[in-house]
């Protein structure tokens, strides 16, 4: 029996109308797979791809080096502060791990350009790859299916011309 939502106000009797469903059923989420990510790879961006998970991975070494090198300078930072090591070995300790800074500093530069670059050209590729096989697909099509469609510029000319 539908929901009674309303009252006619000259009768004061119940007018029957369904009431609009509160819940309407939910919409399947869907569930991509790595093999759809990787859909429309091909040969040829394997390179790319290779070399932008070789850059990811420098990236992310980097990134745990840093931690341990920054660890070693609060270990002489702390040897300086009980004591154990002079001003001078503290001094060459310190301007040691300095140039390693440096140099991860200079790494992690050409490791972070180069991951970010990779990415963005397998994505191009990526993207070059969808737009071929879209126009191949749609040059695959008949005449009659673009004419059929509801929506587009083959039904927008038809509406204009009417």
């Amino acid at each position: 029996m539908p929901d009674i939502n309303m009252v006619n106000m000259d009768s004061q009797s119940p007018i029957n109308t369904p009431s609009p469903n509160p819940n309407p059923p939910a919409q399947q989420a869907v569930k991509s797979s790595w093999r759809q990510l990787f859909l429309f790879t091909r040969k040829s961006h394997t390179g790319t791809l290779i070399a932008a998970l070789i850059a990811s991975a420098f990236t992310a070494a980097f990134k745990t080096i840093l931690a341990v090198i920054l660890g070693k300078i609060f270990d002489v930072i702390a040897g300086f502060g009980n004591g154990s090591l002079s001003k001078s070995e503290t001094l060459s300790d310190i301007s040691m791990w300095s140039l390693v800074l440096l140099g991860l500093g200079i790494g992690n530069w050409i490791a972070s350009t180069a991951f970010l670059a990779l990415w963005v050209v397998f994505g191009e590729l990526q993207a070059s790859s969808v737009r071929r096989d879209m126009f191949v697909g749609l040059l695959a099509k008949d005449m009659a299916w673009f004419d059929a469609q509801t929506e587009g510029i083959s039904s927008l000319l038809v509406r204009i011309q009417t």
